[in-house]
């Protein structure tokens, strides 16, 4: 005999009716991203707050990055490596007064 409160619907969990980013691919939480960086979340807010840092979706209250615009991000934030200027050294300046005299 069939149960008649049977909806043939498995029963919602609150797993199952919040966001389920693993089926998200491609998208990464704030925590996530602090973590693959190495700073804290607290870092992604401020860069947040600041327009400093990578594009992100907004869903409820849920923060999402795309991962591909956080390697256009990262990118964009390359810069050449230039070569070490030659430091001068202090006494060379004291070496040139002296021989003036």
């Amino acid at each position: 005999m069939s149960d008649p409160h049977d909806t043939g619907k498995e029963p919602s969990t609150p797993q199952s009716s919040s966001i389920n980013l693993l089926n998200l691919g491609g998208y990464m939480r704030r925590d996530e991203l602090a973590q693959h960086l190495g700073v804290s979340v607290r870092t992604i807010d401020r860069w947040d707050d600041e327009g400093k840092g990578p594009r992100r979706l907004i869903i409820g209250r849920t923060i999402l990055y795309n991962i591909d615009s956080v390697r256009e991000w990262l990118l964009s934030r390359e810069q050449e490596m230039k070569p070490p200027m030659k430091r001068q050294s202090r006494l060379s300046g004291l070496n040139s007064s002296v021989s003036r005299g």
